[in-house]
Parts: C-alpha cells; sequence; structure tokens
C-alpha cells in the first residue's frame, strides 16, 4: 500500500511540470534588422545606427515612391509595412512592435550620390574683345577662352584687375556663357580709367588676359613714371622733381576725345600752382604706357617751398580729381625749388688755349632726368662788346665744373672776359668778381703771315677800308702801313684788335682803284726789333 501511495505522488509531481513548461513568456524584440531599396534591379541597403537608418541612392532617383523591403525581430510587426511605398523626400518613420507590445521608433533618412562633376577640358588663354578703351562703365565685356567648355554661367568666376593697383578688383556679372567659349559679362557702373587684365576661373582652372585700356570713366592719376638711372638690379626710381623746368612723364588716364579740356595742378596746403603738358608729347603711348610730359612752372608761379607733400590734381568741368603725388615705387615724390649757381673761385684767371678751367661754387647741377637740352655751361662775355662765347662742361658736380678752353682758330680777344656760369635747370649766375683772359699757345716768335685781305663794300657800315687777318695775335708787333705798289702812297693802319688790323678810312679814289683792280700787296710789319713784310692778295668783302 505504501509503494502505491508513494508511486502516485511522484506521477503527481511530473505532471505538474510539464504544465509549467508549456507557457512561454512574450518577446520584447523590436529591431529592424535590414532596410533595403531596389533601384533598377540594384539593391541599396540603409545603414542602422541606433534608430536611424541612412540610404543613399543613385543621383537621379524618384525618391517620393520608394518601396522598401524590411526585415525585423522574429513575432514583431512594423508600421508602415515592409513592402509599402513611401514618399523619402522627407524623413519617413517606422514604428516596430514586439510581442509584449512594447515600441521602437526609427526614422529613415534618403539621400542621393553626388553628381560627378564633368571633367572640363583645359583652357590656356583669355581673350577680350578689341577697342576697349572707350567702354563706359556698366556697357558688355565680350570675351572668349580657347576651349569649348559645357558649365553653368552661375560657376563661372570673371575679375576685372587694374595693372597698377592690383588691389584694385572688380567682379564682373556673367551674362551669358557658350560651350563654345563665348561669354558676356558687365562692366561696373563706374571704374577707375587705367590699364586693366582679367582674370577668369572655371572650376579649379584660372587664367588671365592680355592687357587692355578701360578709359571713360574715372579720370586716374597713378604715377611719375620711373626716369631715374636705375642701379644693378633696376631698382631705383625717380624721387625728386626740381622747380623750375624740370620735366617729367606722368601716367594718367583721361579721355583721349577730352583731353585738351583738362587742367592739371600740383597741390600744397591747399594752394593750386598749374603745370602745362608739352606740346612735343601731349598724348601719347610707349608700348603699353600712356604717358603725359609736364614742365614745372616757373620759380614766380609756384609754391616757395618743396617737399614731400604735393599732391597730383586733374580739373574738368566743375569737377576735380585728387591723388598723392607719387613715384612708380608708390614714394612720394620730394619737390626742389632751384636756387641759381653762385660762383666762389676759379682755377686760373690767365689761360691759354687747351688748357682746363675749374669752377667752384653751388648749385651747378641738379641731374634732372628730363630737361629741354641744358647743360651746365659757362659764358665769357667781352669786355667791351656784345660777343659772349659759350663753353660746354666737361665734366661736373653739384658743386665743382671743369671747362677746356678749345684749341681752335677761335679768336679770342686780349682783353679781359667776364665769366657767368649756368646749371642745367637754366639758371645763370652772376658774374665772377674777376675777370680772365685768354692767350694763344702759339710762339711769338712764328712770324706773322696774312691768312685774309678783304676791301669792304661800300653797303655795309665802317666801309670802304682794307681788313687784314693774321695767323695769330697781333700782341706786341707793330703795322707800319699796307702797301700796294701802284699806289703812290702807304694806306694807314687805323687799328687793331686780336688777329684783325683795319685801315683807315680809303679815298675815293683808293676805294675805286681796289676794288676793281684787286692788286697785290703787303704789310710792313715790325716785331722783336725787326722789320718784315706780309704779302697778300686782296679780295672782295662779303
Amino acid at each position: 500500500m505504501k509503494k502505491i501511495c508513494a508511486l502516485c505522488f511522484l506521477l503527481l509531481v511530473f505532471a505538474c511540470k510539464k504544465d509549467k513548461e508549456e507557457v512561454l513568456p512574450l518577446s520584447t524584440e523590436k529591431d529592424i534588422l535590414s532596410f533595403v531599396f531596389t533601384v533598377s534591379n540594384t539593391a541599396y541597403s540603409g545603414t542602422i545606427s541606433g534608430t536611424t537608418i541612412t540610404v543613399q541612392l543613385p543621383t537621379d532617383t524618384d525618391v517620393t515612391t520608394l518601396t522598401p523591403t524590411i526585415s525585423i525581430s522574429k513575432g514583431a510587426t512594423v508600421t508602415p509595412n515592409s513592402g509599402v511605398a513611401q514618399d523619402f523626400s522627407k524623413e519617413v518613420s517606422y514604428t516596430v512592435t514586439a510581442e509584449n507590445k512594447s515600441t521602437k521608433t526609427y526614422k529613415v533618412l534618403v539621400t542621393l550620390q553626388q553628381k560627378p562633376e564633368p571633367q572640363q577640358p583645359p583652357f590656356s588663354k583669355v581673350f577680350v574683345e578689341d577697342k576697349t578703351e572707350d567702354k563706359q562703365g556698366g556697357s558688355t565685356l565680350s570675351i572668349s577662352i580657347n576651349a569649348s567648355i559645357v558649365v553653368d554661367k552661375e560657376k563661372i568666376k570673371v575679375e576685372l584687375v587694374n595693372q597698377y593697383e592690383e588691389t584694385t578688383v572688380y567682379e564682373l556679372e556673367v551674362k551669358s556663357f557658350s560651350s563654345i567659349g563665348e561669354l558676356k559679362s558687365q562692366l561696373p557702373s563706374s571704374y577707375k580709367n587705367g590699364l586693366y587684365f582679367l582674370k577668369v576661373t572655371i572650376g579649379e582652372q584660372t587664367q588671365r588676359s592680355y592687357l587692355f585700356y578701360l578709359n571713360n570713366s574715372i579720370p586716374t592719376f597713378y604715377f611719375v613714371s620711373n626716369l631715374s638711372k636705375e642701379d644693378a638690379n633696376g631698382d631705383e626710381f625717380n624721387r625728386t622733381l626740381v622747380v623750375p623746368n624740370e620735366l617729367f612723364p606722368a601716367q594718367i588716364f583721361v579721355n583721349k576725345k577730352d583731353f585738351p579740356n583738362y587742367k592739371f595742378y600740383l597741390r600744397k596746403n591747399g594752394q593750386d600752382y598749374e603745370i602745362q603738358y608739352t606740346s612735343e608729347i601731349q598724348y601719347t603711348s610707349v608700348w603699353w604706357d600712356k604717358t603725359v610730359l609736364f614742365k614745372m612752372p616757373e620759380k614766380a608761379k609756384f609754391s616757395p617751398v618743396g617737399g614731400k607733400d604735393f599732391q597730383f590734381v586733374m580739373k574738368h568741368q566743375g569737377e576735380e580729381y585728387v591723388f598723392p603725388f607719387l613715384n612708380q615705387s608708390k614714394e612720394s615724390i620730394e619737390v626742389l625749388i632751384a636756387q641759381p649757381p653762385v660762383i666762389n673761385s676759379v682755377s686760373k684767371t690767365s689761360l691759354k688755349k687747351g688748357e682746363k678751367l675749374v669752377v667752384k661754387g653751388k648749385h651747378f647741377l641738379y641731374n634732372m632726368n628730363y630737361k629741354e637740352n641744358w647743360q651746365t655751361v659757362l659764358k665769357l662775355k667781352e669786355r667791351y662788346t656784345p660777343d659772349v662765347t659759350i663753353l660746354n662742361v666737361e665734366d661736373n658736380n653739384d658743386k665743382v665744373a671743369t671747362f677746356i678752353i678749345p684749341d681752335s682758330d677761335n679768336v679770342f680777344e686780349d682783353y679781359p672776359y667776364e665769366i657767368t656760369i649756368t646749371n642745367d635747370i637754366g639758371q645763370e649766375s652772376a658774374p665772377f668778381n674777376q675777370e680772365i683772359n685768354i692767350e694763344e699757345r702759339v710762339p711769338t716768335s712764328t712770324p706773322l703771315s696774312v691768312i685774309k685781305a678783304v676791301v669792304v663794300k661800300k653797303d655795309v657800315p665802317l666801309y670802304k677800308t682794307v681788313d687784314i687777318t693774321f695767323n695769330r695775335m697781333i700782341r706786341d708787333a707793330s703795322i707800319k702801313a699796307f702797301v700796294f705798289p701802284k699806289l703812290t702812297n702807304s694806306i694807314i693802319l687805323y687799328g687793331y684788335r686780336s688777329k684783325i688790323a683795319t685801315s683807315i678810312t680809303l679815298s675815293d679814289d683808293q676805294y675805286n682803284y681796289l676794288v676793281n683792280e684787286l692788286p697785290k700787296g703787303y704789310v710792313i710789319i715790325k716785331e722783336n726789333g725787326k722789320e718784315y713784310k706780309a704779302e697778300f692778295s686782296l679780295e672782295k668783302g662779303n
């Protein structure tokens, strides 16, 4: 009996255990395991990160009606269902519900692949239309490149760059662009007249055009051109200008047709001093430069004080345009007020032909770059006549000038010369306080001989005389008489200077005989205690 009871108890225990294993808990799994679109027979799987799913599809895919295939946890459900088309042009949410009714929401983001930029053919040249100089602000500028390129005009950048001021850049609006490389752009409503080039950028490529003029908007002065002697590196620029008379070329850009109506000035402390452009170069082109040659004013018409604070001013039809007065390296130009030369001393007061005369003083040289054929010269003025002899300088600086007395047949008188010096601006000094004498180097032992003998015609002043020119200065020689063998009386000397001896006025008979016959004659000369003759043949004077 006890065995039977024990068996029954065991059967009851096993029966209860079986009942408990058959009751399973509900699943909490609610994951999206995969999310796939099929486009043009190609599967594109989404990337699942947490509760965010991202899918990248081809560029041209219509995302407004896409049908996904969704794989989820076992026993779970998803809303909206897999295989149902949705508009993925915006974010779409999917809710996954587990067996135990818990939920998880996923957001799906669809993006399109970037369309690759077409490979642009290279271009190496930018061309600008001809005759740009007179284009007004706001007008169309035609450009072309040496390649056929398919690109939207919005992706083309055109910059107008000033050659003299590369910080002056205008970005031009691109109006149109054709596949054969023709481009239309619009100039700014106003621009600084000048020399320009274009920079055209398409994608990663940038090329610049050649230089061209734009000269029909805002009148502009840029600088005084480089005129100074260059050093080994070619770095030196004109830094000074001299008043009066120095010439200087300026880079200015105004409308060529209207140029004669402009007036130009240098301004200091609000005061304007007019400057003139020269008639030789009014408005000319030197390669790509527009150069106008100006002349600094006379001292009486200019500021009494120089300096580096001048401005360049252009006036036209009631408008004025004011600029810094700069050189090509953008340095302020110093204006110097020149002073007349002063002679302090000379190396000699008695010189022979061929000898050097060294003059010392100040303000002899200003080293102007452009000038009207001026150079430092010495003027020798005879004391008793208006005759002036000019000697060009051999070597000089501001304080010392060297001259050479010509060794030629030029006539220098025995009496003294007054000397002055003229600098390379054209200013003349006061006469030096000592006069100089110039002697011949011909030895006095050389006998006098006649070079020319003329009878002076009636129709000139001091006519009816005989003038005889000798080979050298007469100096201490004594001219006794002019002798013509067929004349009863010798002709008496009136006087002489330098190399020329002149007779007294001839009688009518003497004059008529000499001018008609032109006889031979001789001069009686006494020199160094000896008397001798110098023969000649008479000629008619001019």
